[in-house]
């Protein structure tokens, strides 16, 4: 079994959008796109062996023991 961020199937129907908000939506992400904000496009599924070492990390408390580490050594990380 895969654990899922959701617990129930989620459907989500398809928006429609202004030709005006489709303008600015593209700006902002240019915008975040120069400054570095946005992360890498995916480049591909993930492989099954890599999906089951994540979920083990996150079942067994490796994960979160982890950050927790991290946060205490730098206070400034622990609220992001």
């Amino acid at each position: 079994m895969v654990d899922r961020a959701y617990s129930a199937t989620v459907a989500v129907d398809g928006i429609e959008i202004s030709p005006e908000l489709r303008q600015v939506v593209e700006r902002a992400r240019q915008t975040a796109e120069a400054a570095g904000e946005l992360r890498p496009p995916a480049v591909g599924p993930i492989r099954a062996e890599a999906r089951e070492a994540v979920i083990g990390l996150l079942r067994d408390g490796s994960y979160a023991a982890a950050v927790a580490r991290i946060a205490a050594a730098d206070p400034e990380l622990a609220d992001r």
